[in-house]
C-alpha cells in the first residue's frame, strides 16, 4: 500500500535553517520536500506516488532521515512556485532554506 499525504491548507517555509552548500559553491539553496521518513522504503513509496501524479521527485538523505525532494533552487520565488504547484496537487510541502 502506498502512503498518501492528506491535502494541506498551506505549506511550510523554514527560513531559520542554515543555507546548504551546492556542488558549485556555498550558494543559498531552497529545497522543496514532500515528507521526511526514518525508512528509505517509505520515502521511495512517496517518490513513486509523486511521479504517478506527474511530479518529478527523488529520495535524498542526510544520513539520518530520507526525504522525497521535488526540487532544489537558488531562487526563493522558484522554490515557492514549485511548492505551490505540488501543494495544489494535494501534497503537504516543506521549503527548507
Amino acid at each position: 500500500p502506498r502512503r498518501t499525504t492528506p491535502p494541506p491548507d498551506e505549506f511550510a517555509v523554514d527560513d531559520m535553517a542554515q543555507p546548504s552548500p551546492t556542488p558549485q559553491g556555498p550558494e543559498e539553496v531552497y529545497r522543496v520536500w514532500v515528507g521526511q521518513y526514518d525508512q528509505r522504503d517509505a520515502a521511495e513509496d512517496m517518490v513513486l506516488e509523486l511521479q504517478a501524479a506527474g511530479i518529478q521527485a527523488v529520495v535524498v538523505s542526510d544520513g539520518r532521515f530520507y526525504r522525497a525532494q521535488v526540487g532544489a533552487y537558488t531562487s526563493r520565488e522558484r522554490a515557492l512556485a514549485m511548492a505551490e504547484e505540488v501543494n495544489l496537487k494535494g501534497y503537504g510541502v516543506i521549503v527548507r532554506h
